[in-house]
């Protein structure tokens, strides 16, 4: 099983995919308010997260309950740059997952068990005319 997408329109559209999400991550990084530890630096993320929604919501989900679980059992709380950079590549890598590999595979095996349903039935038919000729 190969992490790259088999057809050539696919990987254009990976590799634009991953395009866009190194630039927010790079428009991210510029920003000032990043290393004065505030909150609102994440906000160029957002489109990270909706280019790889509903797993990029997975990946938000399990950053906060990293981070609590840090702040609860350690006393320790991770940096707004620390934060920035594991969401972008949990949702990166959790988007891609989701749209250039998990999605291709489904649509494969439901495109192979169409054609299983629709091809017995027409063997079938066919059987039944041949043997009333």
């Amino acid at each position: 099983m190969s992490l790259l997408p088999k057809h050539r329109l696919s990987r254009f559209a990976a590799t634009l995919w991953l395009l866009v999400c190194v630039v927010f991550l790079i428009l991210t990084l510029l920003k000032h308010d990043l290393y004065a530890d505030v909150r609102s630096a994440l906000t160029n993320l957002v489109p990270v997260y909706f280019l790889s929604f509903p797993a990029g919501h997975i990946a938000v989900v399990a950053i906060s309950k990293i981070k609590l679980a840090l702040y609860l059992d350690v006393n320790f709380e991770p940096s707004i740059l620390s934060e920035c950079v594991f969401s972008w590549m949990f949702s990166v890598i959790l988007g891609y997952l989701q749209w250039f590999i998990l999605l291709p595979w489904v649509s494969r095996q439901c495109w192979r068990l169409f054609n299983a349903l629709f091809n017995r039935e027409n063997v079938s038919a066919r059987r039944g005319q041949a043997r009333l000729k």
